[in-house]
């Protein structure tokens, strides 16, 4: 995550407002332990369950008056929020970046947000298990797996590794576990 962050020009410590689910039925103890886990770490959360026109007025102001230095989030839900933001004449806070993950970010979704974002979107593809498996730089043409972080492979359905052009399914192996690779 750190690599990724410095690629898109982010340092540790920057402002960050994150459109992501947001767990509703916490208990109050994880309720303050994830309150108090964003304060240090610079974070405010916006909920994607909720992206009705009312709750995105509301998060136009939060991102107003927080001033991310980078978003992050779901490319659909940003691209709501953009979408929202365009149509209504809302004019936000211009963060250094944008960085999706947790979906695929289709190309009219990228031009939308970084329109109204005015800031450039940086693709990332991971997992619960690994976080960031794969993310984008500067040139915006393909995204580089953190080789070092993990092996990642495509098995063609007869359990072989796929060739070049093959469907085939991702497997991953995480090379930083602790005890062994996962």
């Amino acid at each position: 995550k750190l690599r990724q962050m410095r690629i898109a020009g982010i340092d540790i410590g920057a402002r960050q407002l994150r459109f992501w689910g947001v767990d509703t039925d916490l208990s109050i103890r994880e309720r303050f332990l994830r309150t108090l886990k964003n304060y240090f770490n610079n974070t405010r959360l916006i909920s994607t369950f909720d992206m009705s026109d009312s709750r995105m007025k509301k998060y136009a102001a939060v991102e107003k008056s927080f001033k991310p230095d980078f978003i992050t989030g779901y490319p659909s839900a940003l691209a709501l929020f953009s979408d929202f933001c365009r149509k209504n004449s809302v004019h936000l806070h211009e963060p250094d970046a944008v960085i999706t993950g947790g979906e695929t970010l289709y190309p009219e979704q990228r031009d939308l947000i970084e329109e109204v974002l005015s800031a450039p979107v940086f693709n990332s593809y991971g997992s619960r298990e690994f976080a960031d498996i794969a993310f984008e730089c500067q040139e915006h043409s393909g995204l580089h797996i953190a080789a070092d972080l993990h092996l990642v492979e495509l098995i063609h359905s007869s359990g072989r590794p796929a060739r070049d052009g093959e469907l085939g399914e991702i497997v991953v192996t995480d090379l930083s576990n602790m005890y062994m690779p996962f």
